[in-house]
């Protein structure tokens, strides 16, 4: 569409792509992406005027976010005691897109005694990816991270003695 100024008949003027100009915008990911119109893309002609000034208001694709929630829930984990911070090893991704998945995760975790912990186990950092592993993250406004339970138990520890003789001396 194009606009003419005031006082001047519409039919005047016609506009038209230049040959082999396009009009548009590309883009997959959640984002704003311009058609970068510039008016050497635009043919005009008249035969009522002879110097046309072109003037482009350049379009714009916008692709917005999906705003449902997205919720990445760290699981669970039983450990054996170790003397070492335990964190999370795996979570799991619900509400995306077919074929989207969990790429990277920060999975953290703290706790290192004996004991039951709730929620201990947190994620956050994650990156989607769709099924060519491109991160789609973008796409995603409301990631809600839901943390982990911990349950810490004893270790078996196991003394082992050389045998010895020894002589009552009494």
């Amino acid at each position: 569409a194009y606009v003419v100024p005031e006082g001047i008949k519409r039919t005047d003027v016609q506009v038209a792509l230049a040959a082999g100009h396009k009009a548009e915008a590309k883009g997959t990911l959640a984002g704003t992406f311009p058609m970068n119109l510039k008016p050497e893309d635009f043919s005009v002609t008249s035969i009522n005027y002879a110097k046309i000034k072109v003037e482009v208001v350049d379009g714009t694709l916008v692709i917005t976010p999906i705003t449902t929630p997205v919720t990445i829930t760290v699981n669970n984990v039983n450990a054996i005691y170790s003397g070492k911070p335990i964190g999370g090893t795996e979570a799991t991704l619900e509400g995306v897109l077919a074929g989207h998945k969990l790429g990277k995760v920060a999975l953290n975790g703290e706790k290192t005694n004996v004991g039951t912990y709730a929620n201990a186990l947190t994620a956050s950092d994650a990156q989607i990816l769709d099924a060519n592993n491109v991160d789609v993250t973008s796409c995603y406004s409301n990631i809600v991270y839901r943390p982990g339970n911990l349950l810490i138990d004893k270790a078996v520890l196991t003394v082992t003695t050389p045998d010895d003789t020894k002589v009552y001396g009494g």
